[in-house]
């Protein structure tokens, strides 16, 4: 009887994070993006805490682009970034949840001095469901810095001794070049995640200004045919 009870009960996969590419080599002072993605494995998710864990000794975090219509919780606890310690933290909620494998953002990376070393999904990571929440575990990226020094700002043409690196990874069939600039780089990494509908945000905006000019003009209408 027992037996049969246990088999009863519901059984939830564990969710999992990805991070992409699964391995990297960059030199010293050459930023790269460690892009992230939820698997839901099946369980409907509508929040994920994601904490990322790196060696602050040879990398430090630049930046965490949110992909698509992820909400993200500003929130202490929830939301920061630790180069001392090498710890990253982040938390949004997705409207209407997502039931297949979604990229919840991109990291962008310096490398600080030679070494090698792993990236990982720490086992602190939550996923949110509608019974409450789960384990969300994950893979991590490693990735090697070798002692060659490239300039985090060079020209999206790069010559001499940075030409001869490797990519850092591909976006949509496009090479994201070891030299590439910040803001070239955070708009690669942008397209690499899978965008959604827009944000929830800014359609919130879009519909209270919506409401506000429908209910600013009847008003004016009713004062109109007063005064007459």
């Amino acid at each position: 009887m027992i037996g049969a009870f246990a088999f009863a009960l519901p059984v939830f996969a564990a969710t999992t994070a990805s991070l992409s590419p699964s391995a990297v080599t960059v030199a010293t002072g050459q930023r790269f993006n460690v892009a992230v993605s939820i698997d839901p494995e099946g369980t409907k998710n509508y929040a994920e805490k994601v904490q990322v864990d790196y060696p602050a000794a040879l990398l430090q975090v630049v930046s965490f682009t949110p992909g698509g219509s992820w909400v993200s919780l500003p929130q202490s606890g929830y939301d920061s970034i630790d180069n001392t310690n090498g710890v990253l933290i982040k938390t949004a909620g997705y409207p209407g949840g997502i039931s297949s494998p979604t990229g919840f953002g991109t990291i962008l990376f310096t490398a600080k001095k030679a070494g090698s070393g792993t990236i990982i999904i720490d086992g602190t990571s939550i996923a949110f469901i509608s019974t409450g929440q789960i384990a969300l575990s994950g893979t991590g990226s490693a990735f090697t810095v070798t002692s060659a020094v490239v300039s985090p700002a060079a020209s999206a043409s790069p010559s001499g001794a940075s030409a001869s690196l490797a990519p850092v990874t591909s976006v949509n069939g496009q090479a994201v070049a070891s030299s590439t600039t910040l803001n070239s780089q955070v708009a690669a990494a942008n397209a690499a995640v899978p965008q959604g509908g827009g944000s929830f945000w800014t359609w919130f905006v879009i519909i209270v200004l919506i409401i506000f000019v429908i209910v600013a003009g009847s008003y004016a209408l009713i004062e109109r045919k007063n005064k007459k």
